[in-house]
Protein backbone atom coordinates (compact mmCIF):
# COMPACT_ATOMS: atom_id res chain seq x y z
CA UNK A 1 0.00 0.00 0.00
CA UNK A 2 1.49 3.31 -0.84
CA UNK A 3 2.41 5.67 1.63
CA UNK A 4 1.81 9.46 1.32
CA UNK A 5 4.32 11.63 4.05
CA UNK A 6 4.13 15.41 4.01
CA UNK A 7 6.91 17.52 4.03
CA UNK A 8 7.34 20.77 4.64
CA UNK A 9 10.06 22.56 2.56
CA UNK A 10 11.16 26.06 2.77
CA UNK A 11 11.06 28.38 -0.37
CA UNK A 12 11.99 31.93 -0.89
CA UNK A 13 11.16 32.67 2.63
CA UNK A 14 7.90 30.51 2.79
CA UNK A 15 6.83 27.03 3.86
CA UNK A 16 5.86 24.61 1.23
CA UNK A 17 4.18 21.56 2.19
CA UNK A 18 4.47 18.37 0.22
CA UNK A 19 3.17 15.06 -0.19
CA UNK A 20 6.06 12.14 -0.76
CA UNK A 21 5.03 8.90 -1.76
CA UNK A 22 7.35 6.14 0.28
CA UNK A 23 6.80 3.26 -1.45
CA UNK A 24 10.21 2.19 -2.67
CA UNK A 25 8.26 0.64 -6.14
CA UNK A 26 6.19 3.45 -6.83
CA UNK A 27 9.56 5.62 -6.68
CA UNK A 28 11.29 3.28 -8.72
CA UNK A 29 8.57 3.86 -11.68
CA UNK A 30 8.65 6.40 -14.03
CA UNK A 31 4.69 7.42 -14.09
CA UNK A 32 4.94 7.04 -10.20
CA UNK A 33 7.44 9.94 -10.18
CA UNK A 34 5.04 12.06 -12.37
CA UNK A 35 2.36 11.44 -10.08
CA UNK A 36 4.33 12.35 -7.31
CA UNK A 37 5.18 15.31 -8.93
CA UNK A 38 1.73 16.55 -9.97
CA UNK A 39 0.37 15.36 -6.44
CA UNK A 40 2.74 18.32 -4.89
CA UNK A 41 0.46 20.99 -2.54
CA UNK A 42 1.69 24.20 -1.42
CA UNK A 43 -0.05 23.93 1.35
CA UNK A 44 0.83 27.13 4.24
CA UNK A 45 0.15 26.85 8.48
CA UNK A 46 -0.54 22.99 9.13
CA UNK A 47 0.88 22.93 12.67
CA UNK A 48 0.52 18.71 12.14
CA UNK A 49 2.84 18.66 9.23
CA UNK A 50 6.58 18.12 10.84
CA UNK A 51 9.05 21.36 10.16
CA UNK A 52 12.18 20.45 8.15
CA UNK A 53 14.28 23.68 7.77
CA UNK A 54 17.94 23.92 6.86
CA UNK A 55 19.28 26.41 8.65
CA UNK A 56 21.93 28.59 6.96
CA UNK A 57 24.92 30.15 8.15
CA UNK A 58 24.82 34.25 8.97
CA UNK A 59 28.19 35.43 8.19
CA UNK A 60 26.56 38.89 9.74
CA UNK A 61 25.57 37.49 12.95
CA UNK A 62 27.62 34.86 13.98
CA UNK A 63 29.76 35.35 16.93
CA UNK A 64 32.86 33.99 15.48
CA UNK A 65 33.11 36.50 12.89
CA UNK A 66 32.62 39.86 15.12
CA UNK A 67 35.37 41.88 14.59
CA UNK A 68 37.32 41.34 18.07
CA UNK A 69 37.83 44.90 19.03
CA UNK A 70 39.65 44.34 22.06
CA UNK A 71 42.06 42.32 21.15
CA UNK A 72 43.33 45.03 18.81
CA UNK A 73 42.92 47.63 21.52
CA UNK A 74 44.57 46.09 23.91
CA UNK A 75 47.96 46.47 23.07
CA UNK A 76 47.77 50.27 22.31
CA UNK A 77 46.13 50.41 26.02
CA UNK A 78 48.83 48.67 27.70
CA UNK A 79 51.33 50.41 25.67
CA UNK A 80 49.74 54.09 27.08
CA UNK A 81 49.07 52.73 30.97
CA UNK A 82 52.89 51.86 30.91
CA UNK A 83 54.13 55.17 29.63
CA UNK A 84 51.77 56.92 32.33
CA UNK A 85 53.52 54.78 34.74
CA UNK A 86 57.33 55.31 33.83
CA UNK A 87 56.33 58.68 33.34
CA UNK A 88 54.70 59.38 37.04
CA UNK A 89 57.70 57.26 38.42
CA UNK A 90 60.49 59.82 37.00
CA UNK A 91 58.58 62.72 37.85
CA UNK A 92 58.52 61.75 41.52
CA UNK A 93 62.27 60.87 41.11
CA UNK A 94 63.63 64.19 39.31
CA UNK A 95 61.10 65.97 42.19
CA UNK A 96 63.08 64.58 44.99
CA UNK A 97 66.39 65.18 43.39
CA UNK A 98 65.99 68.87 42.86
CA UNK A 99 63.89 69.46 45.98
CA UNK A 100 67.04 68.67 48.01
CA UNK A 101 69.58 70.67 45.68
CA UNK A 102 69.97 74.46 47.08
CA UNK A 103 69.70 77.13 44.90
CA UNK A 104 72.48 78.52 42.51
CA UNK A 105 74.70 80.71 43.85
CA UNK A 106 76.34 83.22 41.57
CA UNK A 107 80.29 82.36 41.22
CA UNK A 108 80.86 85.77 42.39
CA UNK A 109 79.85 85.26 45.81
CA UNK A 110 76.76 87.60 45.90
CA UNK A 111 73.62 86.43 45.34
CA UNK A 112 70.49 87.92 43.97
CA UNK A 113 68.09 90.26 46.05
CA UNK A 114 64.43 90.22 45.58
CA UNK A 115 63.35 93.71 44.28
CA UNK A 116 61.08 93.64 47.45
CA UNK A 117 64.04 94.03 49.95
CA UNK A 118 65.99 96.35 47.62
CA UNK A 119 63.31 98.98 47.66
CA UNK A 120 62.70 98.39 51.37
CA UNK A 121 66.88 99.64 51.82
CA UNK A 122 65.87 102.25 49.81
CA UNK A 123 63.35 103.37 51.42
CA UNK A 124 64.92 102.95 54.94
CA UNK A 125 68.56 105.12 53.96
CA UNK A 126 66.61 107.69 51.45
CA UNK A 127 68.15 110.69 54.27
CA UNK A 128 71.70 111.89 54.23
CA UNK A 129 73.62 112.86 57.46
CA UNK A 130 76.39 115.13 56.48
CA UNK A 131 79.68 113.73 58.04
CA UNK A 132 81.89 117.21 59.77
CA UNK A 133 85.48 116.83 59.45
CA UNK A 134 86.83 116.74 62.90
CA UNK A 135 89.96 117.40 63.97
CA UNK A 136 92.03 117.61 67.21
CA UNK A 137 95.38 116.72 69.09
CA UNK A 138 96.05 113.07 70.42
CA UNK A 139 98.31 111.32 72.72
CA UNK A 140 99.59 108.17 71.06
CA UNK A 141 100.98 105.59 73.04
CA UNK A 142 102.66 103.49 70.27
CA UNK A 143 102.07 102.36 66.49
CA UNK A 144 101.80 98.44 65.92
CA UNK A 145 101.79 96.33 62.44
CA UNK A 146 99.74 93.88 64.22
CA UNK A 147 96.53 93.51 66.52
CA UNK A 148 97.75 91.44 68.78
CA UNK A 149 101.20 93.27 69.60
CA UNK A 150 98.85 96.72 70.12
CA UNK A 151 96.60 94.86 72.41
CA UNK A 152 99.64 93.43 74.44
CA UNK A 153 100.67 96.68 74.79
CA UNK A 154 97.40 97.84 76.13
CA UNK A 155 97.25 96.04 79.00
CA UNK A 156 100.61 97.56 79.89
CA UNK A 157 99.21 100.88 79.92
CA UNK A 158 95.85 99.83 81.64
CA UNK A 159 98.04 98.18 84.80
CA UNK A 160 100.02 101.63 84.57
CA UNK A 161 96.30 103.47 85.33
CA UNK A 162 96.19 104.30 81.64
CA UNK A 163 92.95 104.10 79.51
CA UNK A 164 93.50 103.47 76.07
CA UNK A 165 92.14 102.83 72.94
CA UNK A 166 92.86 100.86 69.65
CA UNK A 167 92.56 102.64 65.91
CA UNK A 168 92.74 100.97 62.99
CA UNK A 169 94.26 103.26 59.96
CA UNK A 170 96.06 102.41 56.89
CA UNK A 171 96.59 99.01 57.82
CA UNK A 172 97.91 100.10 61.30
CA UNK A 173 97.06 99.96 65.14
CA UNK A 174 97.59 102.70 66.92
CA UNK A 175 97.08 103.21 70.63
CA UNK A 176 95.62 106.75 71.33
CA UNK A 177 95.28 107.55 75.13
CA UNK A 178 94.24 111.11 75.43
CA UNK A 179 92.96 113.99 73.03
CA UNK A 180 93.01 117.79 73.33
CA UNK A 181 91.57 120.77 71.69
CA UNK A 182 94.67 122.13 70.74
CA UNK A 183 98.71 121.23 70.64
CA UNK A 184 99.15 123.08 73.54
CA UNK A 185 97.03 121.40 75.15
CA UNK A 186 98.21 118.01 74.03
CA UNK A 187 101.19 118.51 75.17
CA UNK A 188 100.53 119.86 78.83
CA UNK A 189 98.58 116.68 79.00
CA UNK A 190 101.45 114.65 77.94
CA UNK A 191 103.90 116.07 80.35
CA UNK A 192 101.60 115.26 82.95
CA UNK A 193 100.66 111.99 82.07
CA UNK A 194 104.36 110.51 81.27
CA UNK A 195 105.78 108.76 84.45
CA UNK A 196 106.86 105.07 85.04
CA UNK A 197 108.70 104.82 81.63
CA UNK A 198 105.43 105.21 79.65
CA UNK A 199 105.96 107.49 76.57
CA UNK A 200 103.67 109.28 74.47
CA UNK A 201 103.41 111.45 71.73
CA UNK A 202 101.31 114.27 70.69
CA UNK A 203 99.67 114.20 67.00
CA UNK A 204 97.32 115.32 65.29
CA UNK A 205 94.65 113.33 64.37
CA UNK A 206 91.77 114.22 61.49
CA UNK A 207 88.74 112.20 60.12
CA UNK A 208 87.45 114.08 56.66
CA UNK A 209 84.43 115.16 55.54
CA UNK A 210 81.39 112.65 53.86
CA UNK A 211 77.94 111.62 53.51
CA UNK A 212 76.36 108.84 55.73
CA UNK A 213 72.48 106.86 53.72
CA UNK A 214 70.69 106.40 56.85
CA UNK A 215 66.96 106.38 57.83
CA UNK A 216 65.14 109.53 59.05
CA UNK A 217 65.03 107.79 62.58
CA UNK A 218 68.93 107.57 62.50
CA UNK A 219 69.74 110.43 61.00
CA UNK A 220 68.22 112.86 63.56
CA UNK A 221 70.16 111.58 66.63
CA UNK A 222 73.33 111.17 64.66
CA UNK A 223 73.45 114.75 63.45
CA UNK A 224 72.99 115.80 67.30
CA UNK A 225 75.99 112.92 68.41
CA UNK A 226 78.38 115.41 66.48
CA UNK A 227 76.98 118.74 68.00
CA UNK A 228 77.47 117.14 71.25
CA UNK A 229 80.69 115.24 70.44
CA UNK A 230 82.01 118.64 69.23
CA UNK A 231 80.97 120.92 72.20
CA UNK A 232 82.12 118.42 74.92
CA UNK A 233 85.60 118.30 72.98
CA UNK A 234 85.79 122.14 73.56
CA UNK A 235 85.44 121.73 77.04
CA UNK A 236 88.00 119.10 77.84
CA UNK A 237 89.53 121.14 79.94
CA UNK A 238 86.97 121.56 82.60
CA UNK A 239 86.75 119.18 85.39
CA UNK A 240 83.18 117.76 84.29
CA UNK A 241 83.07 118.11 80.16
CA UNK A 242 80.06 115.89 79.65
CA UNK A 243 76.70 117.55 80.84
CA UNK A 244 74.18 114.99 81.43
CA UNK A 245 71.29 116.57 80.57
CA UNK A 246 72.39 116.93 77.11
CA UNK A 247 73.36 113.44 76.63
CA UNK A 248 70.22 112.28 78.19
CA UNK A 249 68.65 113.77 75.84
CA UNK A 250 70.71 112.54 73.28
CA UNK A 251 70.02 108.76 74.36
CA UNK A 252 66.34 109.38 74.38
CA UNK A 253 66.13 110.38 70.78
CA UNK A 254 67.96 107.01 69.84
CA UNK A 255 65.90 104.87 67.91
CA UNK A 256 65.04 100.96 68.87
CA UNK A 257 66.40 99.89 66.15
CA UNK A 258 70.09 101.74 65.47
CA UNK A 259 70.99 99.38 62.38
CA UNK A 260 74.51 99.39 61.89
CA UNK A 261 75.30 102.09 64.24
CA UNK A 262 73.94 99.40 67.13
CA UNK A 263 77.53 99.84 68.80
CA UNK A 264 77.28 103.88 68.64
CA UNK A 265 74.03 104.21 70.30
CA UNK A 266 75.10 101.69 73.06
CA UNK A 267 77.97 103.49 73.70
CA UNK A 268 76.16 107.10 73.60
CA UNK A 269 73.76 105.58 76.07
CA UNK A 270 76.61 104.53 78.49
CA UNK A 271 77.97 108.25 78.23
CA UNK A 272 74.36 109.57 79.23
CA UNK A 273 74.72 107.25 82.40
CA UNK A 274 78.56 107.83 83.45
CA UNK A 275 78.50 111.42 82.31
CA UNK A 276 78.82 113.01 85.61
CA UNK A 277 81.47 110.66 86.52
CA UNK A 278 83.56 111.65 83.36
CA UNK A 279 86.72 113.76 84.47
CA UNK A 280 88.91 114.82 81.86
CA UNK A 281 90.75 112.24 81.57
CA UNK A 282 88.46 109.66 81.38
CA UNK A 283 86.10 112.02 79.10
CA UNK A 284 89.35 112.25 76.81
CA UNK A 285 89.09 108.23 76.37
CA UNK A 286 84.82 108.43 75.90
CA UNK A 287 85.28 111.15 72.48
CA UNK A 288 88.49 108.97 71.45
CA UNK A 289 85.93 105.90 71.68
CA UNK A 290 82.79 107.75 70.38
CA UNK A 291 84.90 109.01 67.61
CA UNK A 292 85.93 105.72 66.85
CA UNK A 293 82.82 103.97 66.61
CA UNK A 294 81.25 106.71 64.61
CA UNK A 295 83.90 106.57 62.01
CA UNK A 296 84.12 102.89 61.92
CA UNK A 297 80.32 103.02 61.46
CA UNK A 298 80.45 105.21 58.75
CA UNK A 299 83.66 103.63 56.74
CA UNK A 300 81.03 99.95 56.61
CA UNK A 301 78.38 102.26 53.83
Amino acid sequence: MDKDKMVVLWENGKQIKVKVNTSSSNLSDPRSKEEAAASVERLQDNEDVPLFQRKMPNKFNSKSNKPKRWGALKPVLLTIASALGVGTLLGIIMLRMFGTIDPEVPTNGSAAVPAEIETANEESSNAEVALEPVNAFVLQAGVFSGRENASEWAETYKEAGVSTILWEKDNQFYLLAGMAQDKEGATQLRDEMTKDGLEFYVKEWSTGAGTLHVSEDNKVWLEQLQKNWIETKKGLSNERPFEKETWDKLAQIIPKEAGQFSALAEEVRSSAELAEDLTSQKAQHQLLLLWNLYTNSADKQ
